[in-house]
């Protein structure tokens, strides 16, 4: 295994012990996270492999907090798909977690990561989001692999918008 997904491995973990308790003001409610990214790739496998392409897709995640303080989400990617994952089981995209203030989930790449926070300054009655990518001091760049198996070289982001809204009870409908 290389050194820094070893170093990526351990500071996940370590991140994920830092965990607080879900606070009381999150237990029962639902999130709304959306944002648009304008992203330019360089193909890396496939049939395609070394042609560059642009896209501007929306992207969204739902997420409920149970009673119980159990996440569970629904994360939507117009140009991959979706997904519904429930926090700590099974291989999620997303691993959530509360930590300093913030509702926080950080994806794994192939080399790189990004991170979703949602935070608020009023007990989560509004709320605000935010999304970044970071890669290992001395790489040159994110890599992540598609639903097409294909891996991806991220040249330029951008994150043109962003919203969040929070709702009282489950989004999803069924009691937890």
């Amino acid at each position: 295994m290389c050194a820094w997904l070893m170093a990526l491995v351990f500071i996940l973990s370590a991140v994920e012990t830092r965990a607080e308790p879900m606070p009381t003001a999150l237990r029962g409610k639902s999130l709304v996270l959306s944002w648009t990214r304008d992203f330019t790739l360089k193909i890396l496998s496939g049939k395609r492999a070394g042609q560059i392409i642009s896209s501007v897709s929306p992207l969204s995640i739902k997420l409920y907090v149970s009673l119980q303080g159990r996440i569970f989400s629904s994360y939507e990617r117009r140009d991959w798909g979706a997904s519904e994952q429930v926090s700590g089981s099974g291989e999620n995209i997303l691993h959530w977690r509360f930590e300093g203030g913030t509702l926080l989930a950080d994806e794994a790449e192939v080399r790189g990561v990004r991170r979703v926070t949602a935070g608020s300054t009023d007990g989560f009655r509004t709320c605000s989001m935010n999304v970044i990518y970071g890669k290992e001091g001395g790489t040159a760049s994110v890599i992540f692999q598609g639903t097409d198996n294909n891996e991806y070289e991220l040249i330029d982001k951008k994150i043109i918008t962003t919203s969040c809204s929070t709702q009282q009870g489950n989004i999803f409908g069924s009691p937890q």
